[in-house]
């Protein structure tokens, strides 16, 4: 079996249980779009070196981008150290699995270099231009979701998969149960599901956020009779 066949059995057999769908759908992604085709993705799994892992990881930093999107026109160009880092990761723990079993002596994945990932400074947005932002925005549609976004520490998934039952105005909470995910290019709410287990939790709301939810509520109300007219 080549290396890239031998990936995808190893990743549906052993491994995409343990995994959700949207991490799994990267995995995937990872397997068919850069793995296969590449010339390492042909070559007998028995017959694979450090070197030609090596190989095929310097040609992904060099000229692995394949998306052929025009708008972005990246093809060809570097693919982030961070995906060819997961990448590298899937190559050694089915190494690992390989080894395991007697397939190959060694893991010749786990001896490539590790892939360095240049930390930036991450942009963020001052007192005084969150200030400004909700000014700009504040009639905005998802005015309540930006207010959210800074004032509780929701990630974007948990505050789009907001529904009215897990808002109590009275007792000023919310409940975060669910999420808005991306799979295969089409949202999708999961429900009783967080990124973690911690995750799922109540959070208080001041006074102010749950007017803007009366608000919210009130303007639904709104356009759901002007649809019915």
């Amino acid at each position: 079996m080549n290396v890239g066949d031998f990936v995808e059995y190893w990743y549906t057999t052993y491994r995409i249980t343990r995994h959700a769908p949207s991490t799994a759908a990267l995995a995937k992604n990872y397997i068919h779009i850069h793995i296969q085709p590449s010339t390492l993705g042909q070559m007998e799994i028995t017959e694979a070196r450090t070197m030609h892992y090596q190989m095929f990881l310097r040609d992904l930093l060099m000229h692995g981008n394949k998306c052929k999107l025009a708008s972005l026109n990246t093809y060809g160009q570097p693919l982030s150290a961070w995906t060819v880092t997961k990448i590298r990761q899937i190559l050694i723990a089915v190494g690992r699995w390989a080894v395991r079993e007697g397939i190959i002596p060694r893991n010749y994945a786990e001896d490539t270099e590790p892939i360095p990932i240049v930390q930036k400074s991450a942009s963020v947005f001052t007192m005084d231009s969150q200030r400004k932002f909700l000014q700009y925005t504040r009639n905005h549609r998802f005015y309540v979701a930006y207010v959210l976004f800074f004032f509780t520490g929701c990630r974007r998934g948990e505050i789009l998969g907001l529904s009215w039952e897990h808002i109590h105005r009275r007792e000023n909470y919310i409940v975060i149960d669910q999420t808005l995910v991306m799979e295969n290019g089409e949202p999708k709410l999961k429900k009783k599901h967080a990124k973690t287990e911690k995750s799922l939790r109540s959070i208080p709301i001041p006074k102010d956020i749950r007017l803007l939810f009366q608000e919210v509520e009130t303007r639904q109300k709104k356009e759901r009779c002007e649809n019915a007219d």
